[in-house]
């Protein structure tokens, strides 16, 4: 398998879960099987039922994907907990985290498929993003950065650029070297976003580990 997109969620609003999914399978690269990618849900411990129900009932084009999977927590862990709990059971060779109220971009899955094939071996590649507003409208595209460096490098030498995305789904990952490392999320950590990041917000302490964990050589894009 390829790829393994991951989704922690919380209480999510309906609108969110089929404006994700529908991000990634509506978007399919001609020729990639649904045996070639899945995605998993973890529902952490949502205390109200329409996200989850959303996720359960979710159809694309007439039926439920049989590569979307949903694990439960019995009660929250907050978001790196969920997705520690997602990477037990991801099978794809890439890793692509991703928030319930993201989505992706037109041309993004098969953008992230390409550097696959090129840059295959490659421990961490990374992306640019958009912001949208609540209805999904983007209101601020993505834009270049002259630091932002188009050929393989070490970790070390990105970290050292000061161009570290303080989210995690600003990148895409491989399995493997995660877990080699043993490299995962901090669990029960209120300050999760990037906002919080002087305060070791979950996602900027997982991605400084994961450049600049053991040896620091490892190649990134």
């Amino acid at each position: 398998m390829v790829l393994s997109f991951v989704i922690s969620f919380f209480n999510a609003a309906v609108r969110d879960v089929n404006r994700c999914l529908d991000s990634i399978y509506d978007s399919v690269p001609e020729g990639l099987s649904l045996s070639e990618f899945e995605v998993v849900c973890v529902n952490d411990g949502s205390t109200l039922p329409e996200g989850v129900a959303a996720v359960e009932g979710y159809l694309h084009a007439g039926s439920h994907p049989e590569n979307l999977i949903l694990l439960h927590h019995a009660v929250n862990k907050r978001q790196g907990a969920g997705r520690n709990t997602a990477m037990q059971v991801a099978r794809g060779r890439y890793i692509q985290y991703l928030d319930i109220d993201d989505f992706m971009a037109e041309g993004a899955f098969e953008h992230i498929m390409t550097c696959i094939g090129r840059y295959e071996g490659v421990d961490v590649m990374r992306f640019g993003e958009h912001i949208a507003d609540e209805v999904g409208n983007i209101i601020r595209p993505s834009k270049s950065d002259d630091r932002h460096f188009p050929q393989v490098i070490s970790g070390r030498d990105y970290a050292l650029s000061n161009y570290i995305p303080p989210t995690v789904w600003q990148c895409l990952y491989r399995r493997e070297y995660l877990e080699e490392q043993k490299l995962s999320f901090v669990e029960r950590r209120f300050l999760s976003d990037h906002k919080n990041w002087l305060f070791g917000g979950k996602d900027l302490r997982f991605l400084l580990f994961v450049l600049s964990y053991r040896g620091s050589d490892r190649e990134c894009v």
